[in-house]
């Protein structure tokens, strides 16, 4: 990729998407030829990104603002979750919001905005910190990642919110807040004092 200080990663179910917050800007690459296809400016230090299924969420540096991006770059909003934000992944028309200040992924119905459930996680990730987060509707075990320094971790969760640890495992990422996603059969993750994105085998079989 063209630059350093990726902090966020989200794939669109076409092309891999991510976030430079050195340059201010959202780059969109083909990920069977690693093509660059846009480069596009965006605010002044994005961190944390997903898709919506339509467009991008993308935080910025004071964790108190997201904004929703189209795919061609045009800003389309931008609202307040109520709370200092990390990581940030969207499924079910939920969009789930790690914060490390309290160390739980706060969940909020994306139609109205309202929290409607906290997933605890600290303790079946022996209190490493956590920053991004990704969300995998195929994934039965555990649909949430997390991103962790040098390290990931796969959990789920019931329908009553309890959670549990379906996996971990080490991986290469120099920072938690380098960004993570998943393309349908594997997961990526950025870096942030490499050019590179790495993509890594997430150990599942998956049905499509």
């Amino acid at each position: 990729v063209p630059y350093i200080e990726t902090r966020g990663l989200a794939w669109d179910g076409e092309s891999m998407w991510g976030i430079s917050y050195s340059e201010n800007r959202l780059i969109e690459i083909n990920p069977e030829t690693n093509e660059i296809l846009q480069r596009i400016g965006i605010h002044a230090m994005p961190r944390a990104m997903t898709f919506d299924g339509e467009n991008f969420i993308i935080g910025e540096v004071s964790r108190r603002e997201l904004y929703v991006y189209g795919r061609g770059g045009n800003r389309l909003a931008r609202f307040e979750p109520g709370l200092d934000y990390d990581g940030i992944a969207f499924g079910d028309g939920l969009l789930f919001i790690n914060c490390r200040m309290d160390n739980q992924i706060h969940v909020f119905d994306y139609e109205s905005l309202d929290e409607v459930a906290t997933i605890a996680y600290s303790g079946l990730v022996g209190g490493v910190d956590i920053d991004c987060i990704e969300w995998v509707g195929g994934h039965f075990e555990g649909k949430l990642w997390l991103n962790g320094d040098n390290h990931v971790f796969q959990i789920g969760y019931d329908r009553h919110w309890e959670s549990w640890l379906a996996q971990d495992f080490e991986w290469n990422v120099d920072q938690k807040y380098s960004g993570i996603a998943h393309d349908g059969y594997n997961l990526w993750h950025g870096m942030r004092s490499e050019t590179n994105w790495y993509k890594h085998s997430d150990g599942i079989t998956e049905v499509h």
